[in-house]
């Protein structure tokens, strides 16, 4: 009998660096595609720079497989993309790491005349070179290296003082002033700069509190940590670095506690942090035998159904299997989603069940899942043409329940990967929307 093997798997894309943190005046990647089933169509091997991680509708070049793909004359942060296809006709897009793209410290400028470094009266304006430099005011102060953009800019700090409007939950308390802080230049910085606040006289190192450093995010009205965040309780001052302006104060969080959650080393100050931990303590997720959580890591397409899958607890059922989870370990699960109506799968045989999924996908699984009607209201995305065309209700319902919420840069990237804390956010999401019913 003659047997014959159908190839669906899609060409594998490797960069060579991917990515690069350090701001450097050009980037260069050696990428190379490969295909071991039926071989690399040359032919459609494409390559484009964006800012952006989501794939570009426009702007793709030819490119050759093992080329050093370069970029330089721009600043910020680019991403390479790339896609391919091999001879039957299997498709992938990938894409890399940022690389930061700047003029580098050899460029660095004397600061321009009137700059005031020294103190800064609040909403007074310093100047910042590209020298870079700390602005001090009164209750804090923020560094910026050099060339955290690629020209001068004016800073202002203002202090405000109708501190009853602003959001906190009921963990939460303000344990400093709160500052607004802004420049005269959009966009982010090329580099992170550190922001530096005086805690209130009466804060003491309490186990059952968290403080934080953390900027407002007015699109979702919650507190995001800073990274990298630093707390000298013996002077009364906190700290964190962050690649944007905004309003910043210090949050006290009570820690609930929960013997059963785990502890994991590398979610602390994370945006994502309590909503972990909440999970984790509840036994939904769970992380790696080192300790770690990784929260920004991708998560698979079998992973989160997995996780949704038990959290909505349906009864298993195996009368679907699809050709490429026969074997998998979240065989049960896929079967049991399927059979819900949660998935569908790409060409009704197969699932890929190991490939990392995207915002658009998990967006569409929960409304499968919540059977969340159609919105009559489109969420206002300057990305929003970039949602697939099967995905644009499900990700219009998301949105408006507060499943899925966009980036402060008003996108929503929609076809970006997923990462395990912004799963984790939906799937808690999902569970409030399922207690609200």
């Amino acid at each position: 009998m003659l047997k014959v093997k159908i190839d669906r798997t899609p060409p594998a894309i490797t960069f060579s660096p991917n990515g690069r943190e350090s701001v450097a005046p050009s980037a260069s990647s050696r990428t190379t595609a490969v295909d071991t089933g039926s071989g690399i169509d040359h032919s459609t091997l494409q390559y484009a720079w964006t800012t952006d991680l989501s794939a570009p509708a426009e702007g793709w070049v030819p490119f050759a497989s093992g080329t050093d793909l370069t970029k330089s004359g721009a600043t910020g942060d680019w991403y390479l993309h790339v896609r391919a296809s091999d001879r039957v006709g299997n498709s992938t897009e990938a894409v890399s790491n940022r690389f930061r793209l700047g003029q580098g410290s050899s460029s660095s400028a004397p600061l321009p005349a009137n700059t005031n470094l020294d103190g800064l009266n609040c909403g007074a304006a310093s100047v910042v070179g590209l020298k870079g430099g700390v602005v001090k005011f009164e209750g804090g102060e923020i560094s910026f290296p050099a060339c955290a953009l690629d020209r001068p800019f004016q800073v202002t700090v203002n202090k405000i003082t109708d501190s009853d409007t602003l959001p906190l939950s009921d963990h939460e308390r303000l344990v400093s002033r709160v500052f607004e802080m802004k420049k005269d230049v959009p966009g982010n910085f090329l580099v992170n700069v550190t922001v530096k606040l005086r805690l209130n006289a009466d804060v003491t190192r309490q186990d059952g509190d968290q403080i934080l450093l953390c900027w407002l995010n007015e699109d979702t009205r919650q507190w995001v940590p800073l990274g990298d965040p630093q707390i000298d309780f013996e002077n009364g001052m906190v700290s964190g670095t962050i690649n944007h302006l905004g309003k910043f104060a210090a949050i006290a969080r009570t820690v609930v506690n929960n013997e059963s959650a785990a502890v994991f080393t590398d979610i602390r100050g994370h945006w994502a942090e309590e909503t972990i931990q909440h999970l984790a303590g509840s036994g939904i997720v769970k992380g790696y035998p080192d300790g770690t959580f990784r929260p920004n890591r991708p998560i698979t397409r079998a992973e989160f159904v997995s996780i949704l899958t038990e959290v909505l607890q349906w009864k298993p059922k195996a009368d679907k299997v699809f050709i490429d989870t026969e074997n998998h370990w979240a065989r049960a699960a896929i079967s049991t989603a399927y059979a819900n109506g949660m998935i569908r799968g790409y060409d009704g045989n197969t699932f890929l069940p190991d490939q990392p999924i995207t915002r658009e996908q998990m967006a569409v699984m929960a409304a499968n899942a919540l059977h969340l009607e159609n919105t009559k209201g489109t969420p206002s995305f300057t990305d929003g043409d970039r949602i697939s065309q099967w995905a644009k209700n499900a990700v219009a319902s998301a949105v408006e329940r507060g499943i899925l919420t966009g980036y402060p840069d008003r996108t929503v990237k929609p076809q970006a990967q997923a990462t395990r804390a912004e799963a984790v956010t939906v799937i808690k999401k999902i569970i409030s929307n399922i207690e609200d019913k």
